[in-house]
């Protein structure tokens, strides 16, 4: 993909953000800010025990968060991720979808849905382990 391709595709996402809005009936949701450009993402999770079902996301903040966010809740539908593959993910993967030439110093704002994701799953396991043990 060139530079101006993976730029339309980012612009793209911010756009028309994928997944966006609050997913009813989640079974986890976590927010991650960041206080240097001043983006946060939450994101809302469901999943079988095993796989992820189903995600979405809100959030304020540049094109390199918010087209980040979409481009994640894609990645990891389309995949089909289990939640231990979920926890597995790299920024490094999705900084190099979006580009690394474009997400520059940024990989922060890139990375944050990506955060907020692991931390929804291991706030998940916690409640199911937690729940299990009462």
């Amino acid at each position: 993909m060139t530079r101006r391709q993976r730029v339309e595709l980012l612009l793209d996402h911010y756009g028309d953000p994928r997944r966006y809005g609050v997913l009813s009936g989640a079974d986890a949701a976590a927010s991650v800010g960041n206080p240097e450009c001043g983006g946060w993402v939450t994101v809302y999770l469901k999943t079988d025990g095993f796989r992820v079902e189903d995600l979405s996301f809100e959030g304020e903040g540049d094109t390199i968060t918010i087209a980040g966010a979409s481009l994640l809740m894609e990645l990891v539908l389309e995949r089909g991720l289990t939640l231990d593959e979920v926890l597995e993910l790299s920024s490094g993967e999705l900084v190099a979808i979006m580009g690394r030439d474009i997400v520059g110093r940024r990989t922060k704002n890139a990375a944050l849905a990506l955060g907020a994701l692991k931390t929804a799953v291991r706030e998940y396991r916690r409640a199911r382990l937690s729940g299990a043990a009462m």
